[in-house]
Parts: C-alpha cells; sequence; structure tokens
C-alpha cells in the first residue's frame, strides 16, 4: 500500500509537468490550474480507481494476504461441522463430530473423558480465525483511510503551492519572452517587449503573480485591457477597470494595483 501510494503521487506530479507542457498557462479558480488539466484528468481517474479497489479489498480483509501472494486463497475445503440446536452434557458425546473428517477430540476432552459440548466445541473452533479476522480487518479500514487522505492533502498543498508560486509563474514567463529583460543574461534588452491587453474581473493568485513580475521590470510596456464597461449594447464587461456607467470604478483593488504599477516607473 506505501508503494501503491508513493506511485500515485508521482503520477499526479508528472500529470502536472506534462500538462505545463501541453497546454498554455492561464487562471482558473485563483489558481494557474489550467496547465495541468491536459494531463492530470487520466492519472488522477486511474489512481482513484486503484485506491478505491485497495481501500475495498483491505475492508474485506483480503489485501493483504492476496497482496503477498498475488492469488486468491480459495474458501477452506473441510467446513468445521457445525450442530444447530444441540447443547450436549457433560458425559454425551456428539457422534457426528467424532465421525467428521479431521476431527480431534480436543486434549482437556481426552484428559477427563468427557465430551465438549456441541456448543462450546464450535465456539472454540470458531471463534480464534474469525475473531482475528474481523480485528485485523478492523484496523487496516482505518490506515488505510489514513493513508488515503493524507496522500490526497499532501498532493493538493503541494500542487497549490507550486501553480500559485511566483517563483514558477516567473520561471515560465521568462522561459518565453522574459529573457529579453534580464539584466543578468547575455544580450538582455535586445528587444523591446510591450504586454497589452492583459485583464482579470478576480484578485487572484495569477493576477498578483504578473503584477508584481512587471513591476520588478520597469523596462516592460504594458497596456490594460479593458477600460469601458461594456463589451457591447447592454453586456457588461466583467474585466473592465469601470461600470457601465463609464465613471464608477468596478473594481477599487485593481485600480489601486494599477495606479502602484504605473507610479513605480
Amino acid at each position: 500500500w506505501l508503494g501503491g501510494a508513493l506511485a500515485s503521487m508521482g503520477a499526479i506530479f508528472a500529470a502536472v509537468r506534462a500538462g505545463e507542457r501541453l497546454s498554455t498557462t492561464c487562471e482558473h479558480s485563483g489558481g494557474i490550474w489550467g496547465t495541468a488539466i491536459s494531463g492530470l484528468l487520466p492519472f488522477f481517474v486511474l489512481s482513484v480507481l486503484l485506491w478505491a479497489r485497495t481501500l475495498l479489498l483491505a475492508a474485506r480483509g483480503q489485501f493483504p494476504r492476496e497482496a503477498a501472494t498475488g492469488k486468491r486463497t480459495p474458501p477452506s475445503s473441510s467446513p468445521v461441522p457445525i450442530t444447530m440446536g444441540i447443547d450436549l452434557k457433560d458425559g454425551e458425546s456428539n457422534s457426528d463430530d467424532a465421525e467428521a473428517p479431521g476431527y480431534v477430540e480436543p486434549a482437556e476432552a481426552q484428559a477427563t473423558g468427557k465430551s465438549w459440548s456441541a456448543r462450546s466445541l464450535v465456539l472454540k473452533r470458531l471463534s480464534p480465525r474469525s475473531s482475528a479476522a474481523a480485528h485485523s480487518a478492523g484496523y487496516r479500514w482505518p490506515l488505510f483511510a489514513a493513508v488515503t487522505g493524507a496522500v490526497l492533502i499532501f498532493s493538493l498543498v503541494y500542487l497549490r503551492n507550486d501553480l500559485e508560486s511566483y517563483e514558477a509563474y516567473a520561471e515560465d514567463l521568462d522561459g518565453r519572452w522574459g529573457f529579453l529583460q534580464d539584466a543578468q543574461r547575455a544580450g538582455a534588452n535586445v528587444a523591446p517587449v510591450w504586454v497589452g491587453e492583459f485583464g482579470t474581473d478576480t484578485e487572484s493568485a495569477w493576477w498578483q503573480n504578473f503584477v508584481r513580475y512587471l513591476r520588478e521590470r520597469p523596462h516592460l510596456g504594458w497596456a490594460y485591457w479593458s477600460l469601458n464597461g461594456q463589451k457591447r449594447a447592454y453586456q457588461p464587461e466583467t474585466y473592465g477597470l469601470l461600470m457601465e456607467d463609464e465613471v464608477t470604478v468596478r473594481h477599487p483593488w485593481k485600480l489601486q494595483a494599477l495606479q502602484a504599477l504605473g507610479a513605480s516607473r
């Protein structure tokens, strides 16, 4: 199960990296999650199915035995004889039990010359196996549930921190065109860079990272889109800096960020 947990985590992280190569960075619900969708979904579905099967086997008490042997253990071919509704007293014998294949009278009964009652015999012959299996399965289920929850939480926290971090975002833009403005590289400022028509309607991690990226590179030119509050007649422009009346500010936090960015030039 530990190997399965590590394999699931590895599949999730590999899917994120593959998604970054196959899709375009974009924002979604406050984070840069669009980069991982193309590669993450198949691995995520496969991981969920494998973990569901693992938990089902653990709940049924079959996982450890089957995982060790790779085969299903067939049921016992010699069932324990059970006599219903009979409770023999001391001194009496149970002919059905005595004639059953593989039956061995307990040592205590042989020493005292008395036969155990059918009810006592059944309990003593069945309880150790059944109670041990139930006891073991009862401990496996919380363990597997805890491991699965820990893997899921750790994966989500890691992905959120990685996808929304400024370092990862800046590295992505530097690899595309930001290197033209990197003073630490040879041939920096070899071409002007103008970032036009960028906008958003949420104060998300993408917005905060992009404004910081522009602020730390004063040679970058930029233009926000859009200023007007209507996309077309009677249809609001949610990315607009103004409301439909072209006077009221739609998002004050956006105007403050742009004013601070302009003042830093």
